[in-house]
């Protein structure tokens, strides 16, 4: 029996029989069920712990619970925390609500067991079909190197990925998100692909698909000086009115836009990655006093690239919005529910929506935005 700080790996009754993970790899005789694969995984991290000679512990708030994560060595904090920051927390320890467990390979020289699915077992969101079952669920990112587990009956996670180094920039933008998303949709939090911005006085959803501009418009907005909770995801609460509340604080543009932000440009975290890598900003590093926890949501604006010099407002149909909002959140999110579908539809028909058909001229942006947030609100906000 392996034991690490959340206390001693318990082999399933019926789990098989394996020996120590090495840098070669975990032998593996045969999975016969999610949470077996689950338990070696587990085991391949306490090895990579003792690899290392320790672990670190980060605690985290989010969504009104704390979040444990426990590093097997240094090398992969520096790409997950970085969009976490502002929910660390230094208060006392308490029992977390979530705890997972991380490694990368390259650094502990532990690789996990050897894949025991096939291609055609993963489907398109990256859920692992014959490895989710009602208490463990399993994703992989092909490109990131990364696999996602959970045991939702003690929600203990674990989080694997290659190597620290080289991690693509959307992961290090929003690093858990997969974990994070199981965990957070059963606490009634939904992550939806939105940006979200505003004032003191409440905010607005900014959503649409890949280049529709909504992280353009947000960093228009942060640029500004207008409150920031994202630029492209953040989580849903519905009650007992609409709010977005901040998950990462990062922003990522195409770097052949980001120049149209010189004030922003100074704090790219990666300005050496060639293309197509986004830039990439951490707003905590620079401009924590523009990050908010939670926003009020007065509206819904649907980005759209115009064209022309103007931002301008426009009608926009509630299925539209609906539509674009489900399918930009929901293809980018293993094991979506039918109650998330539920939520972002309830969310449409509570606020007012608009078109922002927005144009070249940058400054005007926030403008437009904080007209859309005045109107909106004047027009009662949500409909309860």
């Amino acid at each position: 029996m392996l034991a690490t700080v959340g206390g001693p790996i318990e082999p399933s009754p019926d789990a098989d029989t394996r020996t120590s993970c090495s840098g070669t790899g975990c032998p593996l005789t045969s999975v016969r069920s999610p949470l077996q694969l689950f338990h070696s995984v587990r085991t391949a991290y306490a090895r990579a712990e003792e690899s290392v000679g320790g672990h670190f512990t980060r605690d985290l708030e989010l969504g009104g619970g704390r979040v444990r994560l426990e590093f097997a060595g240094p090398a992969l904090a520096p790409s997950i925390l970085p969009a976490l920051s502002h929910t660390l927390t230094d208060g006392a320890p308490s029992i977390p609500d979530l705890t997972v467990y991380l490694w990368d390979s390259a650094s502990t020289g532990v690789l996990p067991p050897p894949d025991p699915w096939t291609r055609s077992q993963v489907r398109a969101r990256g859920e692992v079909s014959d490895l989710c079952d009602d208490r463990v669920l399993t994703a992989i990112q092909r490109e990131a190197g990364a696999l996602s587990m959970v045991d939702r009956e003690r929600w203990l996670g674990v989080y694997r990925v290659d190597s620290a180094v080289g991690l693509p920039a959307y992961e290090r933008a929003a690093p858990l998100k997969v974990l994070l998303h199981w965990w957070l949709r059963e606490r009634g939090l939904p992550m939806i692909h939105a940006g979200a911005v505003g004032a003191d006085d409440g905010g607005v959803l900014l959503v649409g698909q890949t280049g529709s501009g909504k992280s353009t418009a947000a960093l228009a907005c942060l640029d500004a000086g207008m409150q920031y909770v994202s630029d492209d995801r953040c989580l849903l609460s519905l009650s007992p009115h609409p709010e977005a509340l901040c998950i990462y604080n990062s922003a990522k543009l195409h770097q052949d836009h980001m120049h149209r932000f010189p004030r922003l440009l100074p704090h790219v975290s990666n300005p050496d990655e060639p293309p197509p890598e986004k830039s990439l900003i951490f707003v905590q590093q620079f401009a924590p006093e523009q990050v908010v926890r939670r926003l009020s949501i007065r509206g819904i604006l649907l980005a759209h690239i115009g064209g022309r010099r103007q931002t301008v407002l426009k009608p926009v149909s509630r299925m539209e919005v609906l539509r674009q909002v489900a399918m930009s959140s929901l293809i980018y999110q293993p094991d979506a529910s039918h109650a998330e579908v539920r939520a972002f539809a309830d969310l449409v028909r509570r606020l007012p929506s608009l078109r922002l058909e927005l144009g070249t001229d940058l400054k005007a942006i926030p403008c437009v935005v904080a007209e859309a947030i005045r109107s909106m609100s004047s027009a009662g906000g949500a409909i309860s």
